[in-house]
């Protein structure tokens, strides 16, 4: 028997982590090489990821990020309260976050 997606629960859709912040930062990398958006992706993943105590960044990869950025503000589960962010500024803002790198 199959189950559809309405019939799983919404933690389901929704994986737990940290709560997310009451500023939030909005990071649009629609238009960045794929390059950028891998390591803008495992920055996010240092930035909110265990022992964090809120969730401080949202990323936008492609259109549909837009949409749920905007339906989750609306359903009150994202905060209005977002800076938007460029790639570079993302990495300058946060660089604190992480000690190393490798290539």
């Amino acid at each position: 028997m199959a189950v559809t997606a309405t019939e799983q629960p919404l933690r389901l859709l929704f994986p737990g982590g940290p709560p997310v912040c009451r500023n939030l930062s909005v990071v649009d990398l629609s238009a960045a090489s794929a390059d950028v958006k891998l390591a803008a992706t495992t920055l996010q993943g240092v930035i909110n990821g265990r022992g964090a105590a809120c969730s401080r960044v949202y990323l936008l990869l492609a259109a549909w990020d837009t949409y749920w950025n905007t339906t989750l503000v609306a359903r009150g589960r994202l905060p209005a309260n977002q800076t938007l962010l460029s790639a570079d500024e993302y990495f300058v803002a946060f660089n604190g976050s992480f000690s190393d790198v490798y290539v």
